[in-house]
């Protein structure tokens, strides 16, 4: 595998650091023949501070989320290309090991990073790609569509952590209890009904009640006293952050939604998606106008964006007459599981089937789908 790092100079003339992983046998392609194919990923991130490596730590092991896809991609002869978010550079501080440029990082928002992807892909058609596919993860499920729209020429949309409607609904849906009853009834949700039971709760099969829940009983989490724990036991707490955030985003106030939400985002990147339409509608409407090679990858314990949206956009794609591959993984969570890669060596099955889709994009018979 060979590595290439550079900046690539953005429409708005932001310097956006790019690096693109390539086989180490690029003939293997037929990268010179004409008419050859060569194809390429190129990753859409999710929401927040990024880096083209991602290095995170699990258990006391520090490695790096791309190598999984850059190594299994290029593997199999096809190149990989990720890039920083806006203003974001290597740190050494866990988690994250970012820093943050604020007045960069300001520039982070849904328009830019579109023409962002749209340029990007201009790029690598430049440097001799033939056949691009747009793997789009959570955020980048909606940013993905949007620049195909604007013009990105790609061949394949590989859509993941999908979200089928605007952030703002998917933020409520989070906070009304619903991102913590899925988090927690991955551990405790046995035979999942739906909710934990009481005898699911004492019984603590995988030994974690103490570390999510201190010494709290179960009758003092099951706020509504209804002998089960779901969304609405859970949604006191979130709903109070909802209120907290959404007056902070109205106000324009960075500090409150620095110090007091998980993930680092700017209340202009969340005003500036919460004036977006819904992405199932524009993903329908994209399919309408010319084939649309889709793929969505979902997982039943996804706690950042309702599984059933994958399903919903199935649906509406087959009442429409239209087609799309949807792969769902009943196991796997919002990030298909990918740090198993890590922790056990093996490649998970959503992001198997993700690399296997990108692969089999040689067996399409355009070269330009979208």
């Amino acid at each position: 595998m060979n590595d290439i790092v550079t900046n690539v100079t953005m429409p708005d003339g932001f310097r956006l650091c790019v690096k693109l992983s390539e086989p180490d046998n690029p003939s293997d392609s037929a990268r010179d023949a004409q008419g050859s194919i060569r194809p390429v990923v190129l990753f859409v991130q999710s929401s927040g501070p990024h880096t083209c490596d991602d290095e995170r730590e699990c258990d006391g092991r520090r490695f790096r989320c791309f190598d999984l896809f850059a190594n299994e991609l290029t593997r199999r002869g096809v190149a990989f290309c990720r890039y920083s978010t806006r203003g974001v550079y290597p740190g050494g501080e866990p988690p994250m090991f970012v820093t943050i440029d604020d007045n960069e990082y300001k520039t982070y928002l849904p328009g830019n990073t579109t023409d962002d992807i749209v340029r990007l892909t201009e790029w690598l058609r430049c440097r001799g790609y033939t056949r691009i596919a747009l793997l789009g993860w959570s955020e980048g499920s909606v940013i993905a569509p949007l620049a195909v729209k604007r013009g990105a020429r790609a061949d394949r949309l590989l859509l993941a952590g999908y979200l089928g409607r605007n952030l703002r609904d998917i933020l409520c849906w989070q906070l009304s209890g619903n991102s913590s009853s899925i988090f927690y009834r991955r551990f405790f949700d046995y035979d999942r009904k739906g909710y934990i039971s009481e005898s699911d709760f004492d019984e603590d099969r995988f030994k974690v009640r103490a570390a999510l829940f201190g010494t709290k009983s179960f009758a003092e989490l099951d706020i509504n006293r209804d002998g089960r724990l779901d969304a609405d036991d859970f949604k006191p707490e979130t709903e109070r952050h909802l209120s907290g955030m959404l007056a902070a985003i109205d106000r324009g106030d960075d500090d409150w939604l620095r110090k007091n939400h998980g993930v680092r985002l700017t209340s202009g990147w969340f005003r500036e998606h919460f004036a977006l339409g819904s992405n199932s509608e524009l993903l329908c409407e994209l399919a309408k106008a010319r084939p649309l090679d889709l793929y969505i990858f979902s997982g039943g314990w996804d706690s950042m964006t309702p599984p059933s949206e994958a399903f919903e956009l199935e649906a509406r794609f087959r009442q429409l007459g239209l087609s799309l591959t949807h792969r769902h993984f009943e196991n796997a969570d919002h990030d298909l599981n990918l740090v198993e890669y890590f922790v056990k060596g093996t490649v998970p099955d959503g992001i198997a089937a993700i690399i296997d889709a990108a692969v089999q994009m040689n067996d399409i018979d355009t070269d330009e789908r979208l």
